[in-house]
């Protein structure tokens, strides 16, 4: 009986864990996502037929796991701790499949390409995190610069 009682422990325990590994292959199966999807884009552009059909497949099946992969994870969070744990389960082993297709892709184009792509997707991420504050630009807020907010003007004249 004392198992039984330490089991839900254990099992929210390794709930957390699960759930960051998720997180975390979801997160994987993004960029990979946006990565093969730079190297397509750079493939149409210099008009090579070639690459273009060497990449386009695994981008869908990219896309298709990427997008599985952020709907399981949002589901998981209204799922009983089980049905969450066998979903997690599923979303590891799709990023499997993903890394796979992302290593059959970088097999398409150089190894210089490849690094451009990582290099752009990596900058579109740097300037996608930019700091927020309600009323202030960005520059005051990475500066700590305090920058007075005025109040709304009335919204219509008092009668």
């Amino acid at each position: 009986m004392a198992v039984l009682l330490a089991m839900p422990a254990f099992a929210s325990a390794a709930g957390g864990s699960d759930v960051a590994a998720a997180r975390e292959a979801v997160a994987e199966m993004n960029q990979a996502e946006a990565i093969v999807e730079a190297l397509l884009q750079s493939a149409k552009a210099d008009g090579d037929a070639v690459k273009v059909s060497c990449l386009d497949d695994k981008a869908k099946q990219i896309r298709g796991y990427a997008a599985g992969g952020r709907k399981a994870l949002t589901r998981a969070s209204f799922l009983s701790s089980d049905e969450a744990a066998s979903t997690y389960v599923g979303i590891l082993t799709d990023v499997a499949s993903v890394r796979s297709l992302r290593n059959d892709a970088n097999g398409c184009v150089g190894a210089d390409e490849v690094a451009a792509a990582e290099e752009e997707v990596a900058s579109k991420d740097q300037k996608k995190v930019e700091p927020f504050e309600l009323g202030k630009p960005a520059e005051a807020v990475r500066s700590g610069a305090g920058v007075p907010v005025r109040s709304p003007a009335p919204a219509s004249p008092t009668l």
